[in-house]
């Protein structure tokens, strides 16, 4: 890890520590990622473009042809939004088997693992999906187990066997775009956050630690940091309380990944509620007391993402007051990344998000606490500034 020091304001004196994380299991590569998929999101118009051309040789038809299919995912997210507003449908991505050929429609066939992340994108399943597609932290996507479940086809054909193996290394190409390797490195990130300080509280002489996670989906992070303090030889009692709004998948996944990392799920709290920072009864002191916690007896306090749908500061500021207690806490939010950004919402549909330059999301935090030692680790790629506040 590079250290260095920023000041987030011309107004605040104080320094935060910033350090830039190097993952050496991720390719990185940002640039060429970025290359590629530009080529591939113009290639397909141009392919189309050029033989309108040869075929037919009327210029104004092509350029037709070329701009409706360059806007074609744009346009069927419209369509989307459409028809879930006429049909009653709570989620426009229901509506659609795909977004473009671009994307989880290739080979027309598409791609399954790919619709995945995009049907339920910023949910626990697509991100169970981007975090363990390439077995990095030891386990698989709880719906592909094997290489059969990323085809969309059956069969043993030639041509059946090609259009699989095309369809799989498409995937697994989008599946390491530059956004999802600083998604697994921000999970590896977190999950040592946790191991150091479980081990840190044992040196102390301390025997159990209290975590609150908001908003922590699956828990990938703080069950792997939990089992790799284990696994060093700390004997340590944990007791983790899981405020969770996704009940569809997120707790009964955590629930899984407890079992399959040899951790104790009786340790382990869902409450599945939402959050609010408008609504008292729904905030997260408020939560933990109604269900017989309080907020200050837990040892760190973590809620990563849900800030990147929080478009405003003061909404940001009063989430991370929510939050406020003597606890390690953890926050993190995701940052401006132009090629990125543009391919994550019109061709995966993600939710629009709020990006915030490192300087404005450390201003944030120094604001909410102006007297905490603060510490900012950056992804590799630059795309997630996560928070350590003591």
């Amino acid at each position: 890890m590079g250290k260095k020091q920023l000041i987030p304001g011309e107004k605040d004196q104080s320094n935060i520590e910033v350090v830039d994380y190097k993952d050496p299991k991720e390719s990185g590569q940002r640039m060429k990622y970025s290359i590629i998929e530009t080529v591939i999101y113009v290639g397909w118009p141009m392919i189309l473009f050029c033989i309108s051309q040869f075929c037919f040789g009327i210029l104004w038809i092509s350029l037709l042809l070329f701009f409706l299919s360059l806007a074609w995912p744009y346009l069927k997210g419209v369509y989307a939004n459409f028809i879930a507003k006429r049909k009653g449908i709570d989620d426009p991505r229901e509506v659609l088997r795909s977004s473009s050929f671009f994307y989880d429609g290739f080979c027309v066939v598409g791609a399954p693992a790919l619709r995945e992340i995009r049907k339920h994108s910023a949910l626990s399943r697509s991100l169970d999906v981007i975090y363990n597609n390439y077995k990095r932290f030891g386990i698989l996507p709880k719906k592909f187990q094997d290489d059969s479940s990323y085809y969309p086809l059956m069969g043993s054909s030639i041509l059946h066997s090609a259009i699989n193996l095309a369809v799989k290394k498409w995937s697994f190409f989008w599946i390491n775009m530059p956004v999802a390797q600083d998604v697994r490195s921000r999970l590896e990130i977190i999950a040592e956050l946790y191991k150091n300080e479980i081990l840190k509280h044992y040196q102390n002489g301390e025997r159990q630690i209290n975590i609150c996670e908001i908003a922590g989906g699956q828990l990938q992070a703080v069950v792997m940091g939990i089992r790799r303090a284990l696994d060093s030889g700390v004997e340590m009692d944990y007791r983790v309380v899981s405020i969770e709004p996704d009940n569809n998948f997120a707790i009964d996944r955590a629930k899984e990944l407890i079992r399959v990392f040899g951790l104790n799920e009786g340790n382990f709290c869902f409450i599945n509620t939402c959050i609010s920072t408008q609504n008292k009864e729904k905030m997260v002191a408020k939560i933990l007391e109604s269900n017989g916690y309080n907020l200050g007896n837990f040892h760190v306090v973590t809620c990563i993402g849900l800030s990147d749908y929080y478009y405003t500061k003061e909404r940001v500021a009063a989430l991370l007051n929510s939050m406020k207690s003597d606890a390690v806490i953890i926050a993190a939010n995701i940052s401006d990344n132009f090629v990125e950004r543009f391919f994550l919402h019109v061709l995966i549909q993600w939710p629009k998000m709020k990006y915030r330059p490192l300087s404005e999301w450390a201003e944030i935090v120094r604001h909410v606490f102006p007297d905490r030692s603060i510490k900012i680790i950056t992804t590799p790629l630059k795309i997630f500034n996560i928070a350590v506040i003591r």
